[in-house]
C-alpha cells in the first residue's frame, strides 16, 4: 500500500507571531447575551417551581416507600421500614412508569429471601 502523498503539508505552514495581529475583528461584540438571559430566565423560573414543590408538597414521598393503602413505610408509626410489591413482573411494563406499579404494596418487617410470585 502506498502512503499517501503529502500535499497538504505543502499548502499549509504556521503563521508567524506578528505583533501588530488585533484579533480577527477590531471591533468585537458579545453575541449571546439574548441566550445568557433566557438560561438565567430558564433557571429562575426552575428554581421558583421546586420552592412552590418543596413548601406544598412532601419530600418525604420521595424518600419513603408508600403501601397500597398510602402508608409510609418505616415512618413513626409504621413499625415495617421494608416495602413489598407482590408481583414485581407488572412493575416492569412501560405504563408503570406513570400510572405506577399496579401490584399490591405491603409494608414488611424483613424482605423475604427466597423467590416467589403470587397468583
Amino acid at each position: 500500500m502506498a502512503a499517501a502523498p503529502d500535499r497538504h503539508k505543502a499548502q499549509w505552514s504556521p503563521l508567524k507571531y506578528d505583533p501588530d495581529l488585533c484579533g480577527p475583528r477590531k471591533h468585537r461584540s458579545c453575541t449571546d447575551i439574548l441566550c445568557l438571559l433566557l438560561f438565567v430566565v430558564f433557571l429562575a423560573v426552575w428554581a421558583g417551581v421546586a420552592s412552590f414543590a418543596f413548601r406544598n408538597g412532601d419530600p418525604k414521598r420521595l424518600l419513603l416507600p408508600v403501601d397500597s393503602y398510602g402508608h409510609r413505610c418505616g415512618e413513626a408509626n409504621m413499625v415495617n421500614p421494608d416495602l413489598f410489591f407482590f408481583d414485581l413482573s407488572t412493575c416492569l411494563k412501560p405504563e408503570a412508569f406513570w400510572k405506577g406499579c399496579p401490584t399490591p404494596q405491603v409494608c414488611v418487617s424483613q424482605c423475604p429471601q427466597d423467590l416467589w410470585m403470587a397468583q
